[in-house]
């Protein structure tokens, strides 16, 4: 009798053991975005002193009227009817604080609500941005090349402290930055001797060593996605809200079946982890991210296609200004340009930098008097 008990007793605490565990019925309810330690001193307060400053010089450039003026020319910073020199003249502390900046460690937090993405510091960068293409344009008027190489380089730098954000709109201001100042010094490293492009190569390489790598930009848009759907599941009825809309213009809507929270909770997760793995292919073996067909997860989670390409694309800019600038202090140095950019290794560079559109190392082909990176 005490045996049947005792087994009895085993197989009732099997039973209880082996009950499946089940995830909360509103697992959105429970879940908390992880703590994000940042840096003290960080480079980011400083870079609000920059803006904070620039808009007080703002207000007192205005007219009586307190109109803004419009520009009449492509700068679009300070009052237009100074000359470029004075304009940049008004801001040089602006800029000197966004250069203490860039020598401190720097990281944007992160956002901490679904509609804290958009805030007025992407201006401030972008205004940033200008201010030292104006001052390069300075530079260069004085055909003095170097320094309008350390504004382009000084916008480049900047670019990757913005990236820091680590959300989708963020590496997209931060791209657009880069792009526009690698076109500029694709423009300048022509006019610098060896030794100017040697320096320029060596803060565009430490530049390219901060990059942001692509997966801490999605696990910081996925982070940002559970605060959308935490905001929007606190709404009276919010599932109602999407069941209503129109189907979204991305693929074939699922209808009203698709949004029902918890599977929509889950969709997040798979949408993100599908595009990790596509982070984790070479460029030629990706394919075209796909939105979520749930209108919830298609809303909150941001449509992360251009984010391969745009990488992609920045870096292959950057690696071919690296590679220019190396090319152009051997050709300086030796008298010659290099049959290879192997030869370049490990005098100039320490490597060649690979094709982020290819399956190796950018290459070189000589014609004539003239040279082609490609």
């Amino acid at each position: 009798m005490r045996a049947i008990v005792a087994v009895i007793g085993v197989l009732a605490c099997v039973l209880v053991w082996a009950q499946p565990v089940h995830a909360p019925a509103k697992p959105w309810e429970t879940w908390q975005p992880s703590v994000v330690v940042l840096p003290n001193p960080n480079g980011f307060d400083t870079y609000l002193k920059a803006f904070a400053l620039k808009s007080q010089i703002d207000q007192r450039c205005l007219p009586p009227d307190g109109l803004t003026p419009m520009p009449t020319d492509r700068w679009g910073e300070g009052p237009p009817e100074i000359p470029l020199e004075q304009r940049v003249a008004l801001y040089a502390e602006v800029l000197d604080l966004a250069r203490q900046a860039m020598t401190q460690e720097c990281r944007i937090p992160p956002p901490n609500d679904f509609g804290d993405d958009l805030l007025p510091f992407y201006d401030g960068f972008g205004a940033l941005a200008r201010l030292f293409a104006m001052e390069a344009a300075t530079y260069t008027q004085h055909n003095n090349w170097a320094g309008a190489g350390n504004s382009v380089l000084d916008c480049i730098q900047m670019a990757q402290n913005v990236a820091t954000r680590r959300t989708l709109l963020a590496f997209l201001v931060a791209s657009k930055i880069e792009e526009d100042g690698l076109s500029v010094l694709g423009d300048t490293a022509s006019q610098l001797d060896a030794a100017q492009c040697k320096a320029a190569l060596a803060r565009l390489t430490n530049a390219e060593g901060r990059r942001l790598p692509i997966p801490e930009v999605i696990d910081g848009q996925e982070r940002l996605a559970r605060l959308g759907f935490v905001w929007w599941a606190k709404l009276p009825g919010f599932l109602g809200v999407f069941r209503t809309l129109p189907p979204p213009p991305y693929e074939t809507s699922l209808g009203v079946d698709a949004v029902n929270g918890t599977a929509s909770w889950q969709g997040l997760t798979d949408y993100f982890a599908a595009i990790r793995r596509l982070a984790e292919q070479p460029y030629l073996a990706k394919t075209k991210p796909v939105l979520p067909r749930d209108p919830l997860v298609a809303n909150v989670a941001g449509d992360m296609g251009p984010v391969f390409f745009r990488d992609a694309r920045v870096r292959t800019v950057a690696h071919l200004q690296m590679v220019m600038l190396a090319v152009r202090a051997c050709t300086l140095e030796q008298g010659h340009t290099p049959a290879t950019l192997q030869e370049l290794v490990p005098t100039y560079i320490d490597r060649v930098p690979n094709d982020p559109f290819g399956t190796g190392p950018l290459k070189l082909r000589r014609n004539d008097q003239t040279y082609v990176i490609y």
